[in-house]
């Protein structure tokens, strides 16, 4: 397995559940349908995860940066203008648990 591959996976599974487990039950509503978003979601892991485990063999340490931008990425931008960050969700809960 690539060194990259865990940083991947880790950022489609916080992907997956923020934007299909999160979302719905937060709002109310299921905002498209949500297999369709799932399905989105785990391809484009998949092939992101490709992507990086071929970089891997000429350049390890690009692919990992890579790698770790993205998740960057994912966790403070809003990836739907509709559906919080993580970060925001983490920041908004830490809120209202002080209060």
């Amino acid at each position: 397995m690539a060194q990259s591959t865990g940083i991947v996976l880790a950022t489609g599974a916080i992907t997956l559940v923020n934007t299909v487990i999160l979302e719905p039950e937060q709002t109310g509503t299921a905002g498209g349908d949500p297999w369709n978003n799932a399905a989105r979601v785990i391809v484009a892991t998949g092939l992101f995860a490709a992507g990086l485990s071929a970089l891997e063999r000429p350049a390890p340490e690009l692919a990992v940066a890579l790698g770790w931008a993205a998740f960057l990425a994912m966790m403070i931008r809003r990836l739907d203008p509709k559906v919080p960050s993580p970060t925001e969700r983490i920041v908004k809960w830490w809120d209202t648990a002080r209060k």
